[in-house]
C-alpha cells in the first residue's frame, strides 16, 4: 500500500533547522535551572526554610 507523503515531516525536514524560529514543534528546548529561577516570581525563589529541594 502506497500513502501519500506526510507533508507535515517533509516541511520539518526542510526547516527544522534553519527556520529562525520553530512554533510548529511538539518537543521543548531544554532549560537551565538557573534560566528557571531567573524568570521565577521573587517569593518562589528560595524554599521555605527548613526544607531542602
Amino acid at each position: 500500500m502506497q500513502l501519500p507523503p506526510f507533508l507535515i515531516e517533509r516541511m520539518f525536514a526542510k526547516h527544522e533547522f534553519t527556520a529562525r524560529i520553530n512554533l510548529t514543534g511538539s518537543d521543548t528546548e531544554a532549560v537551565s535551572l538557573d534560566e528557571l529561577w531567573q524568570v521565577a516570581p521573587a517569593q518562589t525563589r528560595s524554599p521555605p526554610s527548613g526544607r531542602v529541594l
